[in-house]
């Protein structure tokens, strides 16, 4: 697994056309794995911050459920647009859940809202095992990959 600042590091060019992705809407897919292994689909907002991904649940939901159980997820970017011009990003990992006040703070800073006075969601960190973007270029449809320790691969289709 590797956090986000190892992602842009071994593909810093991936990595931030991904992050164009992932920043372009505010709400994202969150896929979890129900306790009967089936999957749940959830939408989630994520932040970046200090060279980490980050996402939020509340107390008690679902998906902060299955998280506990099984922290393996899949995210996408669920763009907007039909033609894949700027793409459609996945991440695959797993979370790690933290209770830290000042990280919960730093994060959410920049949102509208009192400022929390003690952690009432759950904050998970991302690691990564796996980041892709498809799009479109002319005619060819193009699936560029990123795993840790590996540098980017790029498949072309027509």
């Amino acid at each position: 697994m590797a956090s986000w600042a190892q992602f842009t590091g071994e593909a810093p060019d991936l990595a931030e056309r991904v992050h164009a992705r992932f920043t372009a809407n505010l709400h994202q897919v969150l896929a979890t794995l129900r306790p009967d292994g089936s999957p749940r689909l959830s939408g989630i907002e994520i932040h970046f911050h200090a060279d980490e991904l980050w996402l939020g649940s509340m107390p008690g939901s679902a998906k902060g459920r299955d998280l506990a159980r099984d922290p393996r997820f899949a995210l996408h970017s669920a763009p907007l647009e039909e033609d894949l011009q700027r793409g459609d990003a996945t991440l695959d990992g797993t979370v790690e859940r933290l209770e830290d006040l000042a990280v919960w703070r730093a994060i959410t800073a920049h949102l509208d809202g009192p400022e929390p006075g003690e952690l009432t969601g759950e904050l998970y960190r991302l690691d990564l095992e796996r980041a892709s973007l498809v799009h479109v270029e002319g005619n060819r449809l193009v699936v560029e990959s990123w795993s840790p320790g590996h540098g980017p691969v790029r498949a072309e289709r027509s």
